[in-house]
């Protein structure tokens, strides 16, 4: 489920993003039920795609670079904020190179529970 898939990354960046929390557990139900997780609103993206987030706010943007730091240890600043550009970068780096994998799997066996 790629919608699933993509919520449980954002949950591995920001795990305490409620927004992501909430809609972990509402593609759950709608796959459960047997119903399609698309379509989203732009809205629900802003707030729960890391992605989305870096390039619309600023302070999402120092908080994902911060969860990169922790992750990889490269710090992605420029002029002593947070870069969005390289913050991207970092974040499809973590993503392309599966360095979340055990924070993912440890999402999806909770779908087992």
């Amino acid at each position: 489920e790629y919608t699933l898939n993509n919520y449980k990354f954002a949950a591995a960046v920001e795990p305490d993003n409620a927004v992501v929390a909430e809609r972990i557990a509402a593609a759950r139900r709608l796959r459960r039920d047997r119903f399609p997780t698309m379509p989203t609103t732009i809205g629900d993206e802003i707030a729960a795609n890391p992605y989305m987030r870096i390039v619309t706010s600023r302070a999402a943007c120092g908080k994902i670079a911060m969860a990169m730091y922790g992750i990889t240890g490269d710090m992605v600043l420029r002029e002593g904020r947070s870069d969005n550009v390289a913050v991207l970068a970092e974040l499809r780096r973590v993503r392309d190179e599966n360095l979340l994998k055990v924070k993912i799997d440890a999402l999806s066996a909770e779908e087992d529970m």
